[in-house]
């Protein structure tokens, strides 16, 4: 596959709150424009509350040859507790991927990425096995070749995940089937990592296997309570995360396309890009992503 360069073109917001409403501010380039609103407004509004900063982002073209590629973004700086809750991923019609914007703590050091890249699917589903799908990739190569690039496994829950030797030290990428693993009302806290289905016992388990992304596969009414659980892993440190709600019967589809991608080096917001743009994924703009 030739080497491709991906340009980034963002629509930069952040919001901040004050005695009367919510300041916005939004950066395109080296354009910026700033408004005051109601707190109300960003919920109750469908259209974005600067549209000359909409249509800059939108008629901004990249410079460079055919090997590099516009990729389009909406980062989103929002601090406060109120103004975190509000589903920015949703509110307006963005058609781009949204990255929230995280105070991350700094890494104390940086792991070293070594192939095969480690997948490891948590529960199951009836419409996707993650290991089958990554392993189609591949055509006719034997199991052998293929395990010298990527390691794909399943297992059946969290705790298996944490005592299976046969799995290896680390995990790249953890796909949780299984919503049935996190608990409620607790989910966001980091007070206990032995509480099974809390922040701070997932963020255990990611940093113990160097996880890099955690894909999150939720009901599409639990995805108001995915999203602040997302929120608290990134903000925390990491690792990336993916919430996924899409419907039962393009899922396959998807994330055919998601682990093509992965395999092959794209970066996150690259293949969610590609999952909004592409027509045969045209659901994909149910599949919101947290950073």
């Amino acid at each position: 596959m030739p080497r491709v360069e991906f340009y980034r073109i963002d629509l930069a917001v952040q919001v901040r709150r004050y005695e009367k409403g919510v300041r916005l501010h939004a950066q395109v380039g080296t354009k910026e424009w700033n408004v005051q609103v109601p707190g109300s407004a960003l919920r109750s509004k469908r259209e974005f509350p600067i549209p000359e900063a909409l249509r800059a982002w939108r008629n901004s073209s990249i410079p460079g040859g055919a090997s590099q590629r516009g990729l389009r973004r909406v980062t989103v700086e929002a601090y406060d507790a109120s103004l975190a809750a509000i589903p920015w991923e949703t509110v307006y019609r963005w058609e781009a991927p949204v990255v929230r914007v995280t105070q991350v703590r700094p890494h104390d050091g940086i792991d070293p990425f070594k192939l095969p890249l480690r997948i490891v699917q948590v529960g199951t589903s009836p419409e996707l096995s993650v290991p089958r799908t990554v392993y189609s990739l591949f055509g006719n190569r034997t199991r052998a070749s293929i395990r010298e690039a990527v390691s794909a496994e399943s297992v059946k829950g969290a705790a298996e995940l944490a005592a299976n030797t046969k799995l290896g030290p680390t995990s790249d990428v953890i796909h949780f089937e299984s919503w049935s693993e996190f608990l409620w009302p607790d989910i966001g806290s980091f007070a206990d990592p032995s509480a099974v289905g809390t922040a701070a016992w997932l963020a255990r388990i990611c940093g113990n296997r160097q996880t890099r992304l955690l894909v999150l596969h939720c009901p599409k009414a639990e995805r108001i309570r995915a999203l602040p659980l997302a929120a608290a892993l990134t903000a925390a440190g990491g690792p990336a995360v993916l919430v996924e709600s899409l419907p039962a019967h393009v899922r396959v589809v998807f994330y055919r396309w998601f682990y093509s991608d992965l395999v092959h080096d794209f970066p996150l917001d690259a293949m969610l890009e590609r999952a909004l743009r592409s027509e045969e994924r045209r659901v994909g703009k149910e599949c919101r992503s947290r950073w």
